[in-house]
């Protein structure tokens, strides 16, 4: 208790823990007060004996915190071994607590300890007297045997590999000999603390700690033996961070940790994930991935690395299982485990842990999943429309069940609508029931809906999640909808006769008891809705299937119905009446885990122009594991709609084979857009998977003139691929525009002014802007473009200093050189004194061109050495803005 005591002095509500994230602002519809309680421990890890840090705060739908929260909040700890050895203690009373009262004066957030005399392990959570407040998602921590022996080292704990511009916490620990932490080492004063400081080539590495802003060098505090850092690096490189013993009334030694800052693309952690969110329903099954992730998205190149998850199951009879329960080797970057539980618990520990090469290191080691009684929701049903008329407004009905689709009348939450509509023009509105634009939704009692429209018609990605929670292995609720709610969907222009019956399955597989949603429409000839029909279909099923509603509603040629089996068998739908041409299809209620969808697991996928862009397709159950045991081929089409032309967009092969559940295919494209590929099965057995993807171009921008008031400067912003070559494209639509502005410092009265338009497109791969100052001063020019998806590179270009005299821009000075005899390769040299376009050909006797090359260049002197021809005599044209040069060469090998 002494040493809890101590800790109190050190007042943790003013401690300062860098954020992981940026909010942002609320949408019309989120309340301006909390919906959910967080109740998290800094670090999963603990020591017998010492008191470890958490806090409890109140989160608005989106996570936001709600700062005027005011309302008791009641502590609950559930021990392995339980034994009252756990408890909680508030620093600010020095008193064990069980129940705290928040007011607005604790901007609602709290700092805590928790503590433990026994080595087990342990959960947590918080509740609240506030109507319409969850309880926080339970959390786990193991608490380690303690030392009674001096520590000998402040040893470094964290990862090994990571990514630019994130903060990535390191917990420094007081270990003895056999790497056990002594708990009676606790900050006050000047006295236990350890100097921790950071070692690279430049300065660009920072850390920060409780008390702290960004430094390379700082004095952490100990709490309990242990102490905590935030590292920081803004460029990729390989650092050392090194513990130092800077109290005299000790001798632990240093401890040196090494962390590459890595590529974007490349993958540092293992993270468990969840399509069907926290909880699921006792003797329901519950898949779990753990993927490799990249800072851009999961790491799909993995195939080598290994992860295992094993349960620990506190409360009852060691009901829990999982499957498989070995190490496991990644897939396309992912594994996928079966979590089930034949009783009722309200949390089960879920550890997990990973090996081999490349090193991933475990961010959420352990979390909590819960089995629920019947009735109690762990689901977001979405009956959605898949096609739908352009200028006309639909309904969309959401509710929430349980894993066994029974309605949980009780339940009130918040869910996210977006919808991912790639030419920015604001056509597609996402409402609530009075019209209203907005993009989060209350369930009431169980049940919601929200409207949606599009004035024009189009294609467009739309994703519908719970907006309570941290991450998905913390949301109070999971999707039905495959994929984490997302799905494409189309509006098309509105048909004028009705012709034939169309339908969409969710899926074609289930299992007996479930039910498949169908999508189904009433279109013209060519497959466009017919929004004046409003008769409902006849709809015939065979075996033991039956479907609900009956009659099913048709609403503006569009309407869904379900599909429910008792048995196992094959069910041929058939949808007809009306006088309209009839469709048929088959649904198959089976083995849960049959094969039956398609996944591509980067859900927009991207990739500079020219770049190949790697996809890997798996092929799930329909619980969303992967099938392992499916072998076959599937077609991949991509379709290049964005602009006038179709072939800049190509793939290899053009059918992917799976093996052992995933496949790989490849794509590429030589101008910046959007494409649609598309993935079916040829049996007709897999619902084919829609998904989009986007090339883009890198902006790079150079300025030149003589910067001297009323005289004109320009700038040319060059598009380039992901070679640095420059594009030969020219823009056709809106967006393919770049916005260019300037800055004044100090005092901003318009004396700068652009010349020619701000916005421009490109021609031919650049884009020109003519600028002039009419007084001297200095101006940060700066570029953004229309469409941040296709066009990368955005923000400050270069600043300019205007001065009222001086001397003209300086004449170019260009040297080029060819070596006339080569033996391995043809040396090209050159020196430039000012930025521009440098092109080269290089052609054969025969006049064919063999190489060639345009890019920007910098001030400088360059040299090459163009490798891979054969024997013979060259010919290199090179040209630089007025100024051309021919070589001739021979090369010799």
């Amino acid at each position: 208790m002494f040493i809890l005591i101590i800790l109190s002095l050190l007042n943790l509500q003013n401690i300062r823990i860098p954020a992981s994230e940026n909010t942002t602002s609320s949408p019309k519809a989120v309340p301006d007060y909390a919906t959910y309680l967080e109740f998290s421990p800094l670090g999963f890890f603990g020591t017998a004996g010492g008191a470890h840090i958490v806090a409890v705060t109140a989160k608005k739908p989106g996570g936001e915190t709600d700062v005027n929260f005011s309302g008791t909040v009641y502590f609950h700890l559930t021990e392995e071994n339980p034994n009252s050895s756990g408890f909680f203690f508030n620093p600010n009373t020095w008193q064990v607590v069980d129940s705290l009262v928040l007011t607005p004066a604790d901007s609602g957030q709290y700092y805590l300890f928790v503590y433990d005399n026994d080595p087990e392990y342990i959960v947590f959570y918080a509740t609240t007297n506030q109507p319409g407040v969850k309880p926080s998602i339970p959390y786990a921590m193991f608490v380690d045997t303690a030392s009674a022996n001096n520590p000998v080292i402040a040893a470094i704990h964290g990862p090994e590999f990571g990514h630019d511009s994130t903060n990535i916490m390191f917990e420094i620990t007081l270990e003895d000999a056999n790497g056990k932490i002594n708990p009676n080492f606790t900050s006050i004063i000047d006295t236990n603390y350890v100097l921790v400081r950071v070692i690279d080539d430049d300065g660009t590495a920072r850390i920060s700690t409780f008390f702290t802003g960004d430094t390379n060098e700082a004095k952490a505090p100990f709490f309990d033996g242990r102490a905590w850092i935030w590292f920081e690096d803004t460029e990729q490189e390989t650092v050392l961070i090194v513990t130092e013993d800077i109290d005299p009334l000790h001798d632990f030694a240093p401890d040196t940790h090494r962390i590459v800052i890595v590529p974007d693309n490349i993958a540092t952690d293992i993270m468990p994930y969840t399509f069907r969110g926290s909880y699921t329903t006792a003797g329901e099954k519950k898949v779990l991935y753990m993927i490799a992730f990249a800072e851009d998205g999961p790491d799909q190149s993995n195939n080598t690395s290994q992860t295992m998850i094993w349960p620990i199951d506190i409360l009852g009879t060691q009901s829990v299982s999982v499957s498989p329960s070995t190490w496991t080797t990644l897939n396309s970057g992912v594994a996928s485990f079966n979590i089930t539980d034949t009783e009722m618990d309200s949390f089960v520990i879920i550890r997990n842990d990973a090996q081999g090469t490349p090193v991933l290191y475990p961010s959420i080691p352990m979390f909590c999943t819960g089995f629920k009684d019947t009735s109690e929701a762990t689901l977001l049903r979405v009956e959605l429309l898949f096609k739908m008329a352009a200028g006309d407004t639909y309904s969309i009905d959401v509710s929430s069940i349980d894993n066994l689709e029974n309605l949980d009348s009780t339940f009130n939450g918040w869910y996210r609508v977006d919808v991912y509509d790639h030419d920015y023009d604001g056509s597609e509105h996402v409402m609530d029931t009075l019209g209203t634009d907005d993009f989060v939704f209350e369930i009431v009692n169980g049940t919601s809906r929200f409207l949606i429209m599009d004035s024009e018609p189009e294609s467009m990605t739309i994703q519908v999640r719970p907006y309570e929670g941290r991450d998905p292995v913390y949301y109070y609720l999971g999707t039905e909808l495959p994929f984490g709610g997302e799905t494409r969907i189309v509006f098309t222009p509105a048909g004028t006769q009705a012709v034939r019956w169309e339908i969409a399955p969710y899926t074609k597989f289930s299992e007996p008891g479930k039910t498949i949603f169908v999508a189904v429409n009433v279109v013209d000839s060519t497959g466009n809705v017919v929004p004046s029909w409003s008769s409902s279909p006849v709809i015939e099923l065979t075996g033991s299937a039956t479907y609900y509603p009956s009659p099913v509603p048709i609403t503006k040629g569009a309407g869904v119905f379900g599909v429910t089996d008792s048995v196992e068998e094959a069910v041929v739908l058939t949808v007809y009446g009306g006088g309209l041409d009839t469709v048929t299809d088959t649904l198959y209620f089976m083995n849960p885990d049959s094969a039956a969808y398609i996944l591509i697991l980067d859900d927009r996928p991207e990739a500079a122009v020219n770049e190949s862009l790697q996809i890997n397709v798996l092929v799930l159950t329909p619980s969303m594991e992967i099938a392992s045991y499916y072998n076959g081929w599937l077609y991949v089409f991509v379709t290049d709609t964005t602009r006038a032309n179709t072939s800049s967009a190509y793939l290899w092969p053009d059918s992917v084979y799976i093996n052992s559940g995933s496949g790989t295919f490849f794509i590429s494209d030589s101008e910046p857009e959007y494409v649609d590929i598309t993935i079916t099965d040829p049996a007709g057995k897999l619902m084919p998977y829609r998904a989009q993807a986007r090339f883009y171009g890198n902006m790079s921008a150079n300025i030149y003139g003589s910067h001297i008031v009323n005289e004109e400067d320009t700038m040319d912003v060059y598009l380039l691929d992901y070679y640095g070559n420059i594009i030969d494209f020219t823009s056709e639509l809106g967006y393919d525009s770049v916005n260019a502005y300037g800055i004044e410092y100090g005092v901003s009265n318009g004396s700068f002014y652009f010349n020619s338009n701000s916005i421009s497109g490109f021609t031919h791969g650049m884009a020109r802007f003519r600028f002039s100052d009419t007084e001297a001063e200095s101006v940060t020019i700066h570029i953004d473009p229309l469409n941040y998806d296709l066009f990368h590179g955005s923000g400050y270009v270069g600043s300019v200093v205007y001065a009222l005299t001086g001397t003209p821009s300086i004449p170019l000075k260009l040297s080029f050189s060819v070596n006339p005899v080569n033996l391995e390769g043809i040396g090209i040299s050159y020196q430039i004194n000012r930025p521009g376009k440098l092109s080269m050909k290089v052609y054969d006797l025969s006049g064919r061109v063999v190489d060639k090359k345009d890019i920007f260049v910098k001030p400088g002197v360059y040299s090459e050495n163009l490798k891979g021809l054969s024997s013979g005599v060259y010919f290199v044209k090179l040209k630089f803005g007025d100024r051309t040069e021919i070589f001739k060469t021979l090369l010799v090998r």
